[in-house]
């Protein structure tokens, strides 16, 4: 029985869809050349400096899309950054940002994304690194500005970064629902089994 449960859960993670962050996407937007260029520069400044760009109180460099309505009733939105470049040499790949949305009276509701790694890859090879923000719901009707804070890379040239917008809970089949079950079943099964060898 065990064997069944852990091959339902692998064909459950197998079904998980990791390109959809919510019911929809609300806008895809390019971070420009001119800005990647800004990131290299403030990278190569905090490598001079000793600087060690981590934490939310750490300096960043920002770049922001553009501003798109964001109605309450699409609530959660979520941003996913996708960066993608070249492994310089044989190791571990990585990269740190904090995202934000910019409000119209200026100030910005920000969180820091988990580190974006990727091990283990070669020399030259091409990565393509993804870190999604937590959903964020907004009270009322308003416009926002998705912002991107680029903050750390190791071992990695970035050659682009694509920063997306998601509406709504994404959606969940019933196989993914019983995937998230599947330890607590287990559990069951578990102490299910050791009651059975205790009566014996």
């Amino acid at each position: 029985m065990l064997v069944l449960v852990g091959a339902m859960a692998g064909r459950a993670g197998a079904a998980d869809d990791g390109d959809r962050y919510g019911k929809r996407i609300e806008q895809s937007s390019e971070v420009p050349t001119q800005a990647l260029a800004r990131f290299l520069l403030f990278h190569e400044k905090n490598l001079r400096e000793g600087r060690q760009a981590t934490g939310l109180l750490a300096s960043t460099e920002k770049w922001a899309a553009p501003a798109f309505d964001a109605p309450a009733r699409s609530n959660p939105y979520t941003q996913v950054v996708r960066v993608r470049g070249v492994a310089l040499a044989d190791g571990d790949v990585s990269s740190r940002w904090q995202t934000a949305w910019g409000l119209p009276d200026g100030t910005a509701r920000g969180t820091l994304l988990p580190e974006l790694v990727q091990r283990g890859v070669r020399a030259g090879q091409v990565v393509e690194l993804v870190g999604v923000s937590p959903p964020t719901s907004f009270k009322e009707d308003r416009r926002v500005e998705p912002i991107v804070e680029f903050m750390a890379m190791n071992n990695l040239r970035i050659d682009d970064v694509r920063v997306e917008v998601w509406s709504g809970m994404r959606k969940t089949s019933w196989l993914q629902g019983f995937g998230a079950a599947v330890p607590l079943l287990v559990g069951v099964v578990f102490l299910a089994v050791v009651l059975w060898l205790r009566r014996r």
